[in-house]
């Protein structure tokens, strides 16, 4: 490849000897090309600086002494040898520290513009020192992004066939041009990537501006990619540059049509979000006799619709029961749900199941707890066949596991279907989501937070505010991998920005140790938005003790969160036990 950009058409000079430690004065005029480039101006701004060597190859850093505001300057600063009169570079932060060498950054953080660097021969007559033609040695394409989903944290820029586009280059100003790139194969890369926060651009009046550097060459491969904070490339977002925009020369300056990415994505990310590569559901998974039913879904079971959803906070309930109450600040249990009776049991039509366990609409009253004796035992999408032996506990780990349609027998736990346990949200989904393994709940969990966990996620205590209600809970997005963990105890009002932006674990309480299967108490929520419990694992019933197969988090009323497995912390808080609750479920990556 060769970037064809052209100095000065102009015969070098024989630099006069310059005493050691002497000022060296060049007058430098600018290119009308930075009106482009930076965004309408076209002067000199003050700190600007040049960098120019001397025959041995030490880089002197010079910077404005005059002109401040017109589009022609004097750079002073000391200077000891013989000036190399081949080039002069701006900006001087990517002059290389060898005569000649440019240095074009690979990654700008959180920035939304790069200046294009620009080259000049030196022209000296007597005691004067002229860049009297700067020229762009790349071309600069802008690129324009509207409605930026919250996710959404980093712009790509890349060649596909591998033709470098960022890095080392080595140009000798000359008669023939510029010539490169030759450098460090450490540094060359075949894209630009700019990162900025998360929220950037967000809303259908948002739109960000980038600006990259591209080596001067006849591209036909180059593309576009938007990034989530995973590092990841966001499903259709992939666009081709035609090669009639991408037939760059030196000095050009391409402005490329904007790109709305919220259409580009289309529904691709309806159905999860993505944090620490992992797609969890938008919203809890639920039992609802009358309700909607989503494609390939068992009678009565679906997911929320949205992430701060729960019966607990839902209002109203579409089957006619009554709003639900609130305190100051919070929503509360409206225990006057619709009921129905399967065999001699109760059970509420319409309500949130977060469980392992017993499968079927019975799951929440059967009076025989599933158990596991096998420590760290994961059943994350698996569904077993457990036979009904009375009202003993049921050792999930010593049955066998199912597979294929047995897994998915509708209505299981009626008195003409067979008795299967496991992974509920499985089962009712019809294997597209499953409940999150002990791994999976980790990966939410911060490095920092009082030395224990190994999860990268950042977390923000919150609240969302629905109906004049706050619905309190935790907010965690994608660390990338440059960015420093963070752990966030003081609650902010969440926007729909922030929820879309990352996993909302709304807080809803604690069970209690009543297990009487014909009252709420047996399964229901005891605080609202003040205390919450996570839990996934192969713990099912009503039944405490059986830690080793647990995984939860905990987040306390002060927004602490403790990550607990086998046992911590404690499974008592103000008398009452946890006993499982809200987990979200994950979405399988098959399904996509």
């Amino acid at each position: 490849m060769a970037m064809a950009a052209t100095a000065c058409n102009k015969a070098s000079v024989e630099a006069p000897s310059v005493s050691d430690a002497q000022t060296l004065t060049v007058s430098a005029s600018l290119p009308l090309t930075r009106l482009a480039v930076d965004k309408g101006k076209v002067t000199w701004t003050e700190g600007d600086q040049i960098a120019v060597y001397n025959s041995s190859g030490s880089k002197f850093v010079l910077t404005l002494a005059e002109g401040a505001g017109t589009n022609f300057g004097k750079f002073s600063g000391t200077f000891d040898g013989t000036l190399n009169t081949n080039i002069a570079v701006y900006p001087a932060a990517y002059a290389g520290d060898n005569a000649g060498e440019v240095v074009i950054p690979s990654i700008e953080k959180r920035t939304d513009g790069i200046p294009a660097v620009m080259a000049s021969a030196l022209e000296v007559s007597g005691s004067d020192v002229n860049a009297t033609c700067f020229h762009h040695l790349m071309a600069v394409m802008e690129f324009t992004l509207e409605d930026i989903p919250a996710y959404a944290c980093a712009f790509k820029l890349w060649s596909k066939e591998g033709i470098q586009l960022s890095g080392t280059y080595t140009v000798n100003s000359s008669l023939d041009g510029v010539s490169g790139p030759v450098g460090s194969s450490e540094t060359k890369t075949s894209s630009h990537v700019l990162h900025f926060p998360y929220k950037t651009g967000y809303g259908s009046d948002g739109n960000v501006k980038f600006y990259f550097p591209v080596p001067a060459f006849d591209y036909t491969d180059l593309a576009v990619r938007v990034i989530d904070g995973d590092e990841d490339v966001i499903s259709g977002t992939g666009i081709v540059i035609p090669a009639a925009s991408a037939s760059l020369k030196a000095g050009d300056y391409v402005a490329m049509p904007a790109l709305n990415v919220r259409k580009l994505v289309g529904d691709k990310r309806d159905k999860f979000v993505k944090v620490e590569g992992i797609k969890w559901a938008k919203g809890n998974l639920r039992a609802w006799k009358s309700g909607p039913q989503g494609d390939g879904w068992q009678d009565g079971w679906n997911i929320y619709d949205n992430q701060w959803e729960s019966q607990y906070l839902l209002v109203p309930d579409p089957e006619g029961g009554k709003k639900l109450d609130g305190s100051s600040e919070n929503f509360s249990l409206n225990t006057s749900l619709y009921k129905e009776t399967v065999g001699e049991a109760s059970v509420y039509t319409h309500w949130d199941y977060f469980s392992w366990g017993t499968i079927g609409r019975a799951s929440r009253v059967h009076n025989q707890p599933v158990i596991c004796t096998v420590s760290n035992f994961e059943i994350s999408g698996k569904v077993f066949n457990t036979p009904r032996e009375g009202s003993s506990a049921i050792d999930i780990s010593t049955f066998e596991e199912l597979t294929g349609d047995s897994r998915f027998v509708p209505n299981a736990f009626d008195d003409s279907n067979p008795q299967i346990s496991g992974d509920l949200a499985f089962w009712a989904s019809k294997g597209q989501y499953r409940m999150p393994t002990k791994g999976e709940v980790q990966k939410l969990y911060a490095k920092n937070f009082v030395g224990q966990g190994d999860g990268y996620a950042h977390m923000q205590a919150g609240y969302y505010m629905v109906d004049g209600k706050k619905i309190n809970g935790i907010l965690f997005t994608s660390c990338p991998s440059w960015e420093t963990t963070t752990y966030e105890t003081t609650a902010i009002e969440l926007t729909d920005a922030d929820m879309e932006s990352g996993l909302f674990l709304p807080k809803i309480g604690e069970r209690t140790t009543n297990k009487d299967p014909n009252t709420y108490n047996a399964t229901g929520i005891m605080y609202f938005n003040s205390w919450g419990a996570y839990w996934s694992g192969t713990y099912g019933g009503l039944n405490s003790g059986f830690e080793d197969c647990a995984v939860h988090i905990f987040f306390t009323s002060a927004n602490a969160m403790n990550y607990g497995y086998t046992g911590t912390p404690s499974k008592t808080i103000s008398g009452q036990t946890i006993l499982g609750n809200a987990i979200r479920p994950v979405y399988l990556p098959a399904q996509e």
